[in-house]
């Protein structure tokens, strides 16, 4: 899947390198539900868990290189939330490249694609409060809070939006999907 800067690809096995960069600094990990870096153990749990939702479900994260580069700037991708029949929407991007957009890019494209490729009816997202720049991207992808999306608890702000509000907002669609 392609938007006008990224490419989103299937995160894979030996993605584990930039993930273990990811998941180990504890500014990109503040906001994750642990809260704090990763051990080793834990990156390779984490991974193991994307690649298998990939194969049971047919969708997941995807990691985002820049076209003109080809570096990988982040993830963004379509999870169920736990055991649950939500699907959630996830992204983070490197602090190097925070400000530049990537993550509501990625965001709208991962939206597009769960309307229209795979179908879901709603898509949900969830960030803590302090998180601001998650909440600014849920909201610039058109959700709204939505209380009955509760799998996290209440330390979370959680939203949706449907695939009737996707349709109706041309402007979140998105080359590529």
């Amino acid at each position: 899947m392609e938007t006008d800067r990224l490419i989103l690809a299937p995160i894979r096995a030996n993605d584990i390198d930039f993930m273990a960069d990811f998941l180990s600094d504890p500014m990109l990990t503040r906001y994750l539900p642990k809260a704090a870096p990763y051990t080793g153990p834990e990156i390779e749990e984490y991974v193991a868990a994307r690649l298998d939702h990939w194969e049971t479900h047919g969708f997941g994260i995807f990691l985002l290189r820049i076209k003109s580069t080809g570096g990988v700037v982040g993830y963004a991708g379509l999870e169920h939330a736990g055991a649950t029949a939500f699907v959630d929407i996830r992204y983070g991007i490197v602090n190097a490249h925070w400000g530049n957009g990537f993550a509501l890019e990625a965001a709208r494209a991962v939206v597009g694609y769960g309307f229209t490729v795979l179908g879901l009816p709603t898509l949900y997202g969830a960030a803590v409060p302090e998180n601001s720049a998650s909440l600014a991207v849920l909201r610039k992808i058109g959700m709204a809070p939505d209380p009955a999306f509760d799998c996290y608890g209440d330390v979370v702000s959680p939203f949706s939006i449907t695939l009737d509000q996707f349709r109706d907002k041309p402007l979140l669609h998105t080359k590529g999907v």
